[in-house]
């Protein structure tokens, strides 16, 4: 950050106030403390964070507020194959009938906005089904393999919750268009 005079500052040139829901920080906030980490509340319809900074002569003072807003969890299905992978450049449509060949394939189902990062944390768990049966998949928890034996329509369903987070869940369905033969 430049000054008025040109000379360039360094964050811990000032001294930084944190407020949390209109609510001062007291120990995020003083000098050099520049950033600010929070969890959020589950209950609360947003955050709203705002920080004043300001040199230690006081001549230099700036502001800025934010009202972050909570993204709900949700899944993503995509499918792989042992060729090219996860296709992860054509998301599932479950709007529609996703067509399934003798050959068979298998679904990934990604969380995302999940507290931990990883799909296969110990901390997630997959309910799989199909139609209204549960599947525990011999494989990766997040994939479900299906290979058709005979011609017809199938419901899949995957839920997934966190184990550690309150109102962490999600889910999605989709169906599937089965076809021995191609």
């Amino acid at each position: 950050m430049r000054a008025a005079d040109g000379v360039r500052r360094k964050p811990s040139d000032f001294g930084y106030v944190w407020t949390h829901n209109y609510n001062t920080v007291s120990e995020s906030s003083g000098y050099g403390k520049n950033s600010f980490i929070f969890r959020n509340n589950y209950l609360n319809d947003g955050e709203h964070i705002s920080v004043t900074a300001s040199s230690m002569k006081g001549n230099y003072r700036a502001s800025k507020n934010i009202q972050l807003n909570p993204i709900s969890p949700k899944i993503i299905l995509y499918e792989t194959t042992g060729q090219k992978g996860t296709l992860y450049e054509r998301a599932i449509d479950v709007n529609n009938y996703f067509l399934i060949g003798g050959e068979g394939t298998s679904i990934v189902a990604e969380p995302y906005y999940f507290s931990p990062k990883n799909a296969l944390s110990r901390e997630l768990a997959y309910t799989w089904t199909v139609n209204d049966q549960r599947i525990i998949p011999p494989g990766p928890k997040n994939i479900l393999s299906v290979r058709p034996e005979t011609d017809g329509i199938a419901e899949v369903r995957v839920i997934i919750e966190s184990a550690s987070r309150l109102f962490q869940s999600a889910s999605s369905q989709l169906l599937i268009n089965l076809q021995t033969n191609e």
